[in-house]
């Protein structure tokens, strides 16, 4: 079983948090979002690439930009999914863009 994310080794490495507005904060202001509490927490260098209202489809369509850009991420976390299923995207196609994402992470 991998250990706890806090336990990771710390490295400089960058860490990319990507996803809908979970990942980005309130409204259009970045407050109060889990990556603002890791860097809290960790001391992390963390780079929000949190979108509000984005959907696995939007999210794989810019994983890779967004994990190469800003000086190039070590790691990235990922919280999508809910808008998807707000709007009723099929299973499949969540499946399928959620091994996308994978594949460029």
């Amino acid at each position: 079983m991998p250990a706890p994310f806090y336990r990771l080794p710390t490295r400089k490495a960058r860490t990319l948090c990507i996803g809908n507005s979970l990942t980005h904060g309130n409204n259009d202001t970045i407050v109060d979002s889990y990556p603002d509490h890791l860097i809290t927490l960790l001391g992390a260098t963390i780079i929000n690439a949190g979108k509000n209202g984005d959907t696995s489809a939007g999210v794989a369509a810019r994983i890779a930009a967004a994990y190469n850009g800003n000086g190039a991420a070590g790691k990235a976390i990922v919280l999508i999914g809910v808008n998807d299923i707000d709007a009723a995207v099929s299973a499949a196609t969540i499946e399928a863009n959620l091994t996308s994402i994978a594949a460029a992470a």
